[in-house]
């Protein structure tokens, strides 16, 4: 997996899932061995709506994910010239010059803020902290007890059979969870 370093890289895994937020269940994963999640999203929204059964969908997912191509939007960068003999510089940026990326078609957006704002409150709420509960289970958020892809992928499943059966007893108990099993 490629690291923020020029020409370096780790040996690590990316985990990808798509969670079900009125349950909290994961209904789709997916373990790479790369180092970011652009090209990523449409591929898990995809294996969730066959997971769930649904074609009517809404998916969250942070910045990680974007990838204008996939999202059916582009981002315009624009910066100045005017940088260098600015007195505001040192508070604005180290670099030579000041770089904005704005979605296209920004325009209008403002008026969504308090509905994304409560996309990121589910997203934190359901996703965040499922990771949070799978990571403290294995020790931290770098200790797979496997190695290899195909080993790592089946270890993160087991640890998600185990997060989704655990939730399950929480949400119905032991008997009806026994009943759908059978099923």
């Amino acid at each position: 997996m490629r690291t923020a370093g020029s020409g370096t890289s780790i040996v690590g895994y990316n985990v990808q899932t798509a969670v079900d937020t009125r349950h909290h269940l994961i209904v789709a994963l997916e373990v790479t061995n790369v180092g970011n999640d652009r090209s990523r999203l449409a591929n898990m929204a995809q294996q969730a709506k066959e997971a769930i059964q649904c074609d009517d969908l809404t998916v969250l997912a942070d910045r990680g994910y974007f990838n204008g191509k996939e999202a059916g939007k582009a981002i315009r960068r624009y910066w100045t010239s005017v940088c260098p003999g600015c007195p505001l510089k040192e508070q604005c940026t180290t670099e030579k010059q000041r770089r904005v990326s704005r979605l296209e078609h920004e325009e209008g957006m403002e008026d969504r803020v308090e509905e994304v704002w409560n996309c990121l409150r589910v997203w934190a709420g359901t996703v965040e902290h499922l990771f949070g509960i799978i990571k403290s289970w294995i020790g931290g958020p770098t200790h797979f007890q496997m190695r290899k892809l195909k080993h790592v992928s089946t270890e993160m499943s087991l640890y998600v059979l185990a997060y989704n059966l655990k939730r399950m007893l929480q949400m119905g108990g032991a008997v009806p969870l026994m009943e759908a099993m059978r099923a």
